[in-house]
């Protein structure tokens, strides 16, 4: 069984090296898309974001405040951060979040 998964762990480093280069160029022209300056420079701005999905498995009954349908609770976010400089003094970042909710506790306003 080791063998096994170590041969699949290589096969797909292999498989992963050959495809980097490719994905390195799409990634900088993507990042590239999302930049934009103005006055040589003077003024930038720079949309970036990161994607998450956490699927948790949970026992049956699930333990304390969890409320699932099944044996699952997935969890999908979306962050988006948006930076802004304007000459060398003047600097702000705005982070976004989008998510179902689930992270938060109860609400204490009831």
């Amino acid at each position: 069984m080791r063998n096994r998964t170590a041969l699949l762990g290589a096969l797909f480093l292999l498989a992963w090296r050959a495809v980097a280069p490719a994905e390195d160029e799409f990634m900088e022209g993507l990042q590239d898309m999302l930049k934009a300056s103005a006055f040589d420079g003077a003024f930038r701005v720079q949309l970036s974001g990161l994607a998450d999905f956490e699927d948790y498995q949970i026992q049956q009954p699930a333990p304390g405040l969890l409320y699932a349908n099944g044996n699952n609770l997935p969890n999908a976010r979306l962050t988006l951060f948006l930076d802004a400089q304007a000459g060398s003094h003047v600097y702000m970042f705005v982070q976004s979040c989008v998510d179902d909710g689930r992270g938060k506790g109860p609400d204490p306003a009831g």
